[in-house]
């Protein structure tokens, strides 16, 4: 058997817009999202630095999605550091006035990252995605279905960060420059 088998006569996979691709959950039939090859194109183009970048968000996604039935406190940090990944590193230059570090701290450079790639995701959502992240990590709370039990009611499936995740952290993956 020296060549593949022919494709001619199979239908191609369906390709659906990115924005609904990654809010689904679970799926009921094979899908990809519309900008894909775009997508591939991309990552191809990015030098080595940026890849690695990359790699490291893609390490926290995954991570995200494998301790969410866990932990969704877990999984929330997670995501943070996911995005994390992905912003420009932060400046290393000081007032000479004051020795304080020139530029935004961690939670601006966040939300203006976030600002700019997640569109269509109301700014507030991303400032209340940050602070819950702080408090997870500091072990000043818990994420709802921690605390409360797993619940698929309109409720708990409307927490804001879950937008945030499906859809800004996709295109922040595909933003990195």
């Amino acid at each position: 058997m020296d060549d593949f088998s022919s494709v001619a006569d199979m239908p191609s996979v369906p390709l659906i817009p990115m924005e609904q691709y990654y809010r689904k959950l679970g799926f009921d039939s094979f899908e990809l999202p519309s900008d894909l090859a775009a997508a591939f194109d991309h990552y191809y183009g990015l030098d080595d630095t940026l890849k690695e970048r990359f790699w490291r968000a893609a390490y926290w996604v995954n991570h995200a999605v494998s301790i969410f039935v866990s932990s969704a406190s877990a999984s929330h940090v997670a995501l943070v550091q996911a995005i994390e990944a992905l912003m420009p590193a932060e400046s290393n230059e000081v007032c000479p006035a004051c020795g304080k570090p020139k530029g935004d701290g961690p939670t601006a450079a966040f939300q203006k990252f976030v600002d700019k790639y997640a569109s269509g995701v109301p700014p507030k959502d991303h400032r209340d995605f940050y602070s819950v992240r702080s408090s997870l990590t500091h072990g000043r709370g818990l994420h709802r279905w921690d605390r409360d039990g797993f619940s698929f009611s309109p409720i708990a499936m409307s927490e804001p960060w879950a937008a945030l995740l499906v859809v800004g952290v996709a295109r922040a993956l595909r933003a990195v420059r």
